[in-house]
């Protein structure tokens, strides 16, 4: 593999949505969506615009899955 090739098995950060005030990790972009996880094991696969709000800072997120 050539240096400058991104290896999407070891490079999250192009995969991460990240809150755009505070950084904090609001999900991981896949092939079927958008994978959302909370604290106490529910888990989400979301597709199309996605809303969220950080719940470190309050701020409101967009991203299209």
């Amino acid at each position: 593999m050539a240096s400058n090739t991104i290896n999407p098995r070891r490079d999250f950060t192009l995969r991460d949505w990240r809150c755009s005030a505070c950084g904090k990790l609001l999900g991981r972009r896949g092939q079927g969506g958008i994978h959302v996880q909370f604290h106490r094991g529910h888990q989400y696969i979301v597709s199309g615009n996605v809303t969220a709000v950080c719940r470190c800072c309050g701020r409101l997120n967009q991203a299209r899955a």
